[in-house]
């Protein structure tokens, strides 16, 4: 009897076995076509033998298996992918001295300040299979570039799979097909119901870029109601790429776009003669019409959650700075994880820039070296940096340029303020704050005192704060000659005094 009973339950082990792989090989039978394409000759030229998108026969079935055997989980650590991106590391940082544009402009910054939220980061550089991505919180794709490795099929369904049963996914795209990215990404946007089309979001409504004169370096004003943007009102972008929703068969939610009077700047390698770095030429042209464009998209998608944007260098360590670009970053990996966002540490040093956004201007009367040098002196400090058109409500120092002086109940909001002013205003500008002189500053020129006791420190010649002066954002002291390296000298002394020491 023992025997069997044995046998019976072998049998239906087995009976049960077959089933799962019927049920398996059934379904992979709809999805194993593979993507396989041809070499773009654009990509070829940059990096040689294309690495084309291919491998694997994926059974959704069995990733489903997997994951609800080891299934997300929010208290989970966040998985790194660093298989397919390599661009812009959660470990690549500014300093006082580096120059190095993946560094300049890495995600060191937010990824401090995401650990201050309690995430975990764990890094994957294998393939991703629902093995691995089991019991994770969400994955971090920074923009996938054609140096590496092409999303297999297995991997697409293995993602999709995970985001199905309940996990998060935060994606960086960036502008027209930058390090290849769209290509590489195309077959999971498509299992996903997106578009990264190879364009850049354009704009030239005043108040939505950071200069009358340029079109890339966007400021896009939130209006909708999400996790992701609450308490977002801006977000800055520094030459963006659109992700556009197809609403087949996801519902996605589009959380910032360009103005009405944006529109698609394409870029191709032949027709345009100044088309440079992937970005079109930058203007809009008769088959380019206006229209809002998508730059930041949300939907939830099964039981999981994924986030879209549109620009790496957004959570970079200069612009994670600007406007609410931290809050977003936050918000995003909290709702994608399944999570309550916390709140952040106040900025200790907000420059103050007013709708023209000088603090993101490159032109010589510009004031982005002196951002750029905020962001450095930031991260010796340990402090976070901002640039705000409108002062926020708990910086502890502010920096006010000639675009936007404050007003005498402004001055109550922060201990110390720099106030850039023209020469001819300086007097009036001092009597309307009702300010006090002092004895000779610590550091060159007259400080002042407002009624609150706020230390306030006027500047009536501001040109050696300019870009003009401190020259562009990638000049270092190290490497500068003594004119520039004396000037940067002498804005780090600002900065050291905003930021609280002597």
């Amino acid at each position: 009897m023992k025997r069997r009973h044995l046998f019976g339950a072998m049998g239906m082990m087995g009976v049960s076995a077959l089933l799962l792989m019927m049920a398996v090989l059934s379904e992979s039978a709809r999805d194993q076509e593979p993507w396989l394409k041809l070499s773009p000759t654009h990509a070829e030229h940059h990096y040689g033998e294309w690495r084309s998108q291919s491998g694997g026969w994926a059974l959704p079935g069995w990733q489903r298996f997997v994951i609800e055997r080891d299934p997300p989980s929010s208290v989970g650590p966040v998985l790194v992918d660093q298989r397919h991106a390599r661009k812009q590391g959660l470990f690549s940082d500014l300093s006082l001295t580096e120059v190095r544009y993946n560094r300049m402009h890495g995600l060191g910054g937010m990824r401090r300040l995401l650990q201050e939220q309690g995430h975990e980061f764990s890094l994957e550089d294998a393939e991703l299979t629902a093995s691995r991505l089991g019991g994770a919180s969400l994955l971090f794709i920074n923009l996938p570039s054609g140096d590496g490795p092409g999303f297999s099929h297995a991997e697409v369904v293995a993602i999709e799979s995970f985001v199905h049963a309940g996990g998060g996914l935060v994606l960086l795209t960036d502008h027209s097909n930058a390090y290849f990215h769209a290509e590489m990404l195309a077959p999971l946007m498509q299992r996903f119901g997106l578009e990264l089309p190879p364009v850049t979001a354009c704009d030239k409504k005043f108040g939505h870029t950071m200069s009358p004169k340029t079109t890339t370096w966007l400021v896009s004003h939130v209006s909708q109601e999400h996790p992701v943007v609450r308490g977002v009102s801006r977000i800055a972008v520094m030459t963006a790429g659109a992700v556009v929703p197809k609403n087949e068969p996801i519902d996605w939610s589009v959380l910032a776009s360009t103005s009405s009077s944006g529109w698609q700047d394409h870029w191709h390698p032949y027709r345009k003669a100044k088309s440079a770095g992937f970005t079109g030429n930058m203007s809009q042209d008769s088959d380019e019409p206006n229209e809002a464009v998508p730059i930041l998209v949300a939907a939830e998608i099964g039981k999981g959650r994924v986030v879209v944007l549109g620009d790496q260098n957004a959570w970079g360590s200069i612009f994670i700075g600007l406007e609410d670009n931290a809050q977003l970053a936050v918000n995003a990996f909290a709702w994608a994880a399944g999570k309550t966002p916390g709140s952040i540490e106040a900025p200790a040093v907000e420059i103050v820039s007013g709708d023209e956004y000088a603090c993101g201007t490159v032109s010589p009367k510009g004031y982005h070296s002196l951002f750029v040098a905020a962001a450095r002196k930031g991260i010796e400090h340990g402090l976070r940096h901002s640039c705000r058109a409108d002062p926020g409500s708990e910086a502890a120092a502010r920096i006010w340029l000639p675009q936007r002086p404050p007003t005498p109940n402004e001055l109550a909001l922060g201990q110390r303020h720099v106030v850039l002013v023209n020469g001819e205003n300086a007097a009036e500008l001092s009597e309307r704050l009702e300010l006090r002189p002092q004895a000779t500053h610590a550091l060159e020129g007259p400080g002042h005192t407002a009624p609150g006791g706020q230390e306030v420190w006027l500047i009536d010649e501001p040109a050696w704060l300019q870009n003009q002066t401190l020259g562009r954002e990638r000049e270092s002291m190290r490497d500068a000659n003594g004119q520039l390296k004396s000037e940067m000298a002498r804005v780090f002394r600002v900065l050291d005094w905003a930021y609280g020491s002597p």
